[in-house]
């Protein structure tokens, strides 16, 4: 996407001006998101979305799990999460989710952690994400943030632990995830 200038945009003229690179919209701004991810994030995300998806499947639930899709916030930022679990089917439409997911998950890359840290899980606590996942093959560690129904908790895990998915903990059985099982075979 060729920026003209350093100036804020609107949701629409960011979309004006979308070309090949990806890129993000946030309070205004355009952000590039080059390079692509690198193959541990791929793996990951691809794993995590595979599972996610076969549990909302298995629970015959309304949630859709996505990659890559483009989020909606409000008229001046659009961001793309590595992965989301929005469980409003009416805000979708063929090119975006209107409004904020139920569930958000970034993996963190290289050049990025305070985007992911600090920028994105404030945007996404300010527009009611009720729960937001912070991946981190750096460290091996995942943050968990609940804020849902008056919670305000953070949670911090190793990769080997089996991580409740809060918005699925009413579900029989609940949702756990354990990061490990996507690496594992990577680190051989």
């Amino acid at each position: 996407m060729a920026v003209p200038e350093e100036r804020r945009y609107t949701a629409e003229e960011f979309y004006a001006l979308a070309g090949e690179e990806r890129c993000e919209l946030i309070d205004g701004y355009i952000v590039d998101m080059s390079p692509s991810p690198n193959f541990i994030h791929q793996e990951i995300s691809a794993q995590m979305h595979t599972d996610i998806m076969n549990f909302i499947r298995s629970q015959k639930g309304k949630c859709k799990a996505l990659a890559t899709f483009d989020v909606h916030l409000n008229d001046n930022t659009v961001v793309e999460p590595d992965l989301f679990v929005a469980c409003d089917p009416d805000k979708f439409d063929s090119k975006q989710h209107l409004g904020t997911p139920d569930w958000v998950i970034e993996i963190v890359s290289p050049g990025y952690v305070s985007k992911d840290y600090i920028k994105k899980a404030g945007l996404y606590k300010d527009h009611g994400a009720r729960e937001y996942w912070i991946v981190d093959p750096r460290i091996n560690k995942v943050t968990v943030y609940i804020w849902d129904n008056g919670l305000d908790e953070c949670f911090l895990y190793t990769f080997t632990d089996k991580i409740p998915v809060h918005i699925f903990k009413d579900k029989t059985p609940p949702l756990e995830i354990c990061i490990a099982d996507y690496t594992e075979s990577l680190e051989k």
